[in-house]
């Protein structure tokens, strides 16, 4: 969240993270985190239950800037989820858990980016719906 690029894997005690994959999903992470906290604060998109970035489409979000400023938002939403995609299953991997602990990892990487939103920035609840912190 704070945009850190420096990572010890070795800071978080109980997991693996010392693969290349997943500390350059890291880093990259940490480099657009300002760009998709800035996305976040729009409105224009949420958190997922499945710890995914997504574009939220509405009336609204069509006229929001330009053709080429939503192309980058794209751009934006599918390069984080690549790199979170990267982590959940590195982690998965690395630390051999079982295939069926994926959704684990990723409702606890959702909890934890909830944890850290800003006020007003928005994430797909338990339930489902569609809420703003």
């Amino acid at each position: 969240k704070q945009g850190v690029r420096d990572f010890d894997p070795a800071s978080v005690p109980g997991v693996r993270l010392d693969s290349d994959e997943i500390l350059q999903a890291i880093r990259t992470r940490a480099a657009r985190q300002t760009m998709v906290d800035a996305f976040l604060n729009t409105g224009h998109a949420y958190e997922q239950r499945n710890g995914m970035l997504t574009v939220q489409r509405t009336r609204e979000y069509k006229s929001f800037g330009s053709s080429r400023d939503r192309d980058r938002n794209a751009l934006l939403v599918m390069g984080e989820n690549d790199d979170r995609w990267a982590l959940y299953e590195g982690l998965r991997k690395l630390n051999r858990y079982p295939e069926r602990s994926l959704s684990a990892v990723q409702e606890i990487f959702h909890e934890a980016r909830v944890g850290v939103l800003d006020p007003g920035q928005k994430y797909e609840s338990a339930s489902g719906e569609i809420v703003a912190k």
